[in-house]
Parts: structure tokens; sequence; C-alpha cells
């Protein structure tokens, strides 16, 4: 191989001294080809093709309505201006026929003039341990339960130790952000100081001159039983929180490439964290490269704001819903049971990340896994039976009774009583789950059917009889001691009786 000093010799002793190829060869005791390889490389790049002036000539006549689209997208945020492809489409709806490339060059050339260029410049940003944590939302595709699904991914970083949480929602509501928050607090061991979002709609109410912010009070009530700082980006400037938006990118490619799947939410959940964990302790930190992100985490942690004793309600709350005839209450645009002696009530309905409770005169009424579709409804059929009582018939075609998963208990003790007395005495049986658990009323029809049919004054007997069993007590582990021990006397007796007599 050439070094650096012979490729410059053969170079001057061919131009400056005009050698020729096979006499520099001779003196420098290289192979002619190797001298035709170094001049043909200066030949190359004497020759090579530069565009000094391009020529328009299907582009001219439109260069003026160019000109009037781009000082159009030029006042519009950078988010919503579009590029040199959507550009050309529009031009061509008003006769260009020429190429894209001529108007890509056309719009490179008008930017840069005005100093528009697409490579923008950044400070290089430094945390204090403690000091800050990045927020932001993604949009994944995952398979749950052998469904294609699109969810919503909440994506936390500590901007110290870089370490995150990913966890996936359905959707993008306030109540979503706030449990991933939370889970994210939890998962960190202790809270930071700020916290930096964008100004989505279930943080931000309005948004102020500068960084002031009208905050939700949902919002600002979390931020305040953490002790957090809220922080919300400039507008249209999301690389105020630059980390975690990398951040989105990474987690794309690495966890969310090919898409993963899992039987549900909550295990794809349990998945993600663990796929964190597992990343921090192998990835180094990017400042400080001798560390893992979990090293740094274990040192960032102890300064961290402790935890509070109790974790914040996060849900969004509306109130005064009213229950119709049919024993339920829309939330969300679906429709939940609640028990029938709160027909015609006023109650509250706390939606969750993942369950929707149901709250009349502070107590909660109902609870149910939430629905996240429109139009459709959940029922529970013991919020039924005090109807059921009035209405027996209804045991066959009622929603409630007919799309419930009933116990296996239960449906055989319905097809043995429906042959001796209909359904009128399986209803009687129903009733019973008014007084017992569910699986107290299955154990004890399972006895009845040992012995006799399962009836229902046979099975609640056997509940009773149950319930009445208590344990023997327990012999009592303190010894009294008497200071004076008693002492026979049957004379006493005597002595008693011949006082009586002389009176």
């Amino acid at each position: 191989m050439l070094e650096v000093s012979q490729v410059g010799e053969i170079r001057r002793m061919h131009r400056v001294e005009g050698f020729s190829i096979r006499e520099i060869a001779k003196r420098l005791g290289v192979s002619k080809n190797t001298v035709k390889a170094v001049l043909r490389t200066d030949r190359e790049a004497e020759s090579r093709y530069e565009r000094k002036t391009a020529h328009k000539p299907k582009l001219g006549p439109f260069e003026g309505k160019l000109k009037e689209i781009l000082e159009a997208e030029r006042s519009k945020p950078p988010r919503d201006r579009r590029n040199a492809t959507l550009l050309y489409e529009e031009l061509q709806g008003h006769g260009y026929t020429g190429a894209v490339d001529s108007v890509r060059r056309f719009i490179k050339r008008w930017r840069t003039e005005r100093g528009e260029t697409d490579i923008e410049a950044f400070v290089p940003l430094v945390f204090a341990p403690g000091d800050a944590m990045q927020f932001d939302w993604s949009t994944e595709r995952v398979v749950i339960a052998g469904v294609p699904t699109v969810v919503k991914a909440a994506q936390v970083r500590l901007c110290h130790s870089r370490l995150c949480l990913v966890q996936v929602f359905r959707y993008e509501r306030q109540e979503m952000m706030l449990e991933g928050l939370r889970r994210a607090v939890r998962f960190f061991g202790g809270t930071p100081r700020r916290l930096v979002v964008d100004n989505l709609t279930p943080a931000v109410k309005k948004v102020l001159l500068g960084k002031n912010r009208i905050w939700q009070d949902r919002f600002e009530g979390f931020c305040s039983h953490y002790l957090i700082d809220p922080r919300a980006c400039h507008v249209n400037k999301p690389t105020d929180k630059g980390q975690v938006e990398r951040q989105v990118g990474l987690v794309r490619e690495r966890v969310f490439k090919p898409a993963p799947s899992a039987g549900s939410l909550e295990e794809l959940n349990s998945r993600l964290m663990s796929i964190c964990i597992e990343r921090a302790k192998a990835a180094p930190h990017p400042e400080v490269r001798a560390k893992s992100v979990w090293g740094m985490w274990e040192e960032e942690q102890p300064r961290l704001l402790v935890l509070p004793p109790k974790d914040y309600e996060c849900c969004r709350v509306e109130e005064e819903k009213r229950v119709d005839r049919y024993c339920t209450v829309a939330f969300d645009a679906n429709r939940y049971s609640v028990p029938s002696r709160l027909v015609g009530r006023r109650v509250q309905v706390r939606g969750y990340a993942e369950y929707v409770k149901v709250v009349c005169d502070g107590e909660v009424a109902a609870e149910h896994g939430r629905l996240f579709g429109r139009g459709d409804a959940v029922y529970n059929p013991l919020h039924y039976l005090d109807v059921l009582e009035k209405k027996p018939g209804a045991l066959e075609n009622g929603r409630p009774f007919v799309q419930w998963q009933m116990p296996e208990a239960l449906q055989q003790a319905r097809e043995s009583l429906a042959m001796v007395d209909g359904e009128k005495e399986f209803v009687k049986l129903l009733l019973l789950l008014r007084d017992w658990s569910l699986d107290e009323v299955c154990a004890a029809v399972e006895l009845a059917r040992e012995t006799s049919a399962p009836y229902a004054s046979v099975v609640e007997n056997i509940l009773r009889r149950l319930g009445d069993e208590t344990p023997p007590p327990q012999e009592c582990p303190v010894v009294i001691h008497l200071r004076v021990e008693p002492a026979a006397n049957p004379a006493l007796y005597d002595e008693r009786l011949r006082r009586e007599a002389r009176r």
C-alpha cells in the first residue's frame, strides 16, 4: 500500500518535473498500474460535473406561484408545514408538468437565502439528580389476545439517570396519563422536583404568555399530591423535552418492532416494566460511560422526594349521573349496571384507566372493568336480584342473565330444578346471593346435590348451619392464682342453722 508521501511524490514528478509513468514507476520502485491509478484519481476530480445554472423551462412560469405558497407555509408552525413533495402536488394542480426535483432545488435555494436550514442548533443540557422527569405519548401497534390493536404508550424518563418506564393504554385520556405518571413515580421510587410535558389538553387548560399555564384541576391536584412542579414546553417546541422525544423512537425500534403479543394489557405492561429494567441494567449511561443507567439511578434514587403514604386517585369524575330504569348509568359512551335500588337517583361515576366505579352517598355501589368501545354495556346479574324477585320471568331473556357466565354448580342446579318447578325455584335460589357470596352459595349447592335436589330452602339451611359452626373457644393461657386459698368448713352450716333457731 502506498504511503501519503509516495502519492504526493508521484503527483509532483508527473505534474512539475514532467516524468513519464514508466520513469516514475522505475524511480520509485512501484508498478505502472499504481502510478496510473494515482494520476487517474486526479483527472476524475478535475472532470467532476457540478451544476452551476439550472435550466427551468417548465418551472419558470410557476416560480411566482411557488413563492406565494412558500410564504404562506412560512407563517405556519413547523409541524404544520408541508414538505417539497406535497408542495409539488399542489403546484401540479395549477398546471405544472415538470419534475419534482426542480421544485426541491428551488425550495432549498429559497429557504437557504432566508436562513432557514434543516438543521437546528441546540444547547446541551445537564440535569441534577432528582431534578426533573419528562413525559410524552406515542402511538404503537400491538397484538392483544390475537387481535392487532393500536395503543397509546405513556413514556416517562428521569432526566439525570435516564431510567425510563413505558406503559400502554387504550387512549390518551387524562386518567390514563395520571395513571402512567403514578406508575412511573412508584417505579422510580420517588418523585423529582419538576415534570416537563407537552401542552396536552389533559394537563393544560389554557396557554398564557411565556411559560405561564392554567392547569387542569385533576392534573394540578396530582402534582400537588406528589409535590411536583409542572412545566410545559413552548408551543410547537417539543424539543424542550428532547430526552423523551428521542426515547420514543428508540423504544419503537427495540420494543414495538415487531409488534409484541400478549393476552391482555396488564400482561403487556408487566412485560414492558421488566424490559425497562433489563435495558437499564445493560445500557451504559450516555454521559458516564463507566456506569449503567441502573447504576446511575441507584445514585439518584435517594435524591428523589419521598412518596406520600397514599396514592393519588387517578380518575376522571363525572358528577350527577342519573341511573335509568334499566339500572344502568352512562359513562364515556357506554353503560354500566348498578344495584336496582338506585334507579332514578343521581350518582357519581369515577373512570379509571382500567375500571369504572359508581359511588352513591360516599360508598362504592358498583365496580366494572372499563369498556373501550362505544354503545356497549356491562351488567352484573347480582344488581338485578330485587327486580328478579318481582319479575321471575325475566330470567329467561333478561340480558344480565343471558350474558352471565354462570358457575357450573348453579348451571347444574338450574337444570335439575327446571324439571321440578320450572324457573321459580331457581330464582329463589339466586335470591340467596343477596345475603351470601357466590362462592358460599355454590359450595352449599354442591352439598345439597349430594343428598337431595338443590332446593332454595335446603341450600339456605346448609348456609345457616355452616355459618353457625363456630370454632370451640381456646383454653385460657392465663392461670389465676388466689392469695388466700379457701378452706372447707362443714360446721359453718350447722352454726347458721342454730342462729336461725334462736331467732
